[in-house]
């Protein structure tokens, strides 16, 4: 479990822009310890975000396996995944449409 002394992705209250080299979107959230000053911090928007998250489960797929043992110990159980719905079709406002014949324009 991580404690307000642990590095950690924090949401960002603040208006600043992402520091990811040539990223030019809004950050949403800051790397850093939320105890800590914020020029201690680095601004990232959401996709960069994500991409790093990814790339750290990557490098490091043990934290996946010690999550899921964490959240047995606590009695957690895992969600049953529940079955989409199945989309309506959306009407074909076309087939109601006559096309216009010879004499039907300016006529």
């Amino acid at each position: 479990m991580l404690t307000k002394e642990d590095p950690q992705l924090i949401p960002s209250p603040y208006l600043a822009f992402c520091e990811v080299f040539l990223c030019r979107k809004r950050a949403q959230y800051r790397i850093g310890r939320p105890d800590g000053p914020l020029q201690a911090t680095m601004n990232i928007c959401e996709e960069c975000a994500k991409k790093i998250a990814l790339s750290g489960v990557e490098l490091f797929p043990e934290l996946l396996s010690e999550k899921e043992e964490v959240k047995e110990e606590a009695g957690e159980e895992k969600p049953e995944k529940k079955p989409k719905p199945k989309k309506k079709p959306k009407a074909d406002l076309f087939n109601h449409v006559k096309p216009f014949e010879e004499g039907d324009i300016g006529g």
